[in-house]
């Protein structure tokens, strides 16, 4: 009896959280399908055939991540350029300021991300004066339209979506550990984007 009313309020805790990912979480314990991810996958099965090397996962993943871009080149092309030129209807981009930055720097989350040369926790605290570059910066890609390549990258780990074949590529998906100051950038980007549809 003691150890149930425990129980409860833990899970009372648990789900007066402001932290979605901590509800998520609780919610599928109650449900019964809590899978912990495990750092290593130990194979994948492809046609009867198990496949236990890391690079030959990761090519399996890859596969199973990658949509496929139905796109031409010289459309891509054109548009990037109509971009540039500034030639889009009814779409100004003023230069980011530093008080955008700062409205938008408390939705970083406190969690790590192994592509952050500066890691979250030294970052929020740091953000008050880094404010003036980043702007500078922000301001930059926004009117050049070239965004920096480390921005692009992101350390993709498969998770695993709770049914299905632990050993099937196709039954996980994936989660992008992006840089921080990139997301930062996505927020304030997003912002605009949103006064603009709005």
């Amino acid at each position: 009896m003691y150890y149930k009313s425990l129980k409860k309020i833990y899970l009372i805790k648990k789900l007066e959280t402001k932290d979605s990912d901590n509800i998520w979480r609780t919610f599928a314990k109650l449900r019964g399908k809590d899978v912990k991810q495990c750092n290593e996958i130990p194979y994948l099965k492809v046609k009867e055939e198990l496949i236990s090397d890391s690079e030959e996962k990761a090519k399996l993943f890859s596969e199973a991540f990658i949509l496929s871009d139905t796109s031409n080149d010289a459309d891509r092309q054109k548009l990037l350029n109509d971009i540039r030129d500034k030639k889009s209807p009814g779409l100004t981009i003023p230069s980011v300021t530093a008080e955008e930055i700062n409205q938008v720097g408390y939705k970083l989350k406190n969690k790590y991300s192994s592509s952050d040369v500066i890691p979250i926790n030294i970052l929020k605290p740091l953000l008050p004066s880094i404010l003036l570059p980043l702007s500078l910066l922000f301001s930059t890609i926004i009117h050049t339209g070239d965004y920096p390549i480390k921005f692009k990258e992101a350390i993709v780990t498969p998770f695993y979506k709770g049914k299905g074949s632990l050993t099937d590529a196709n039954n996980y998906r994936p989660i992008s550990g992006l840089n921080s100051i990139s997301k930062l950038f996505e927020y304030v980007l997003r912002v605009r984007i949103m006064s603009h549809v709005e």
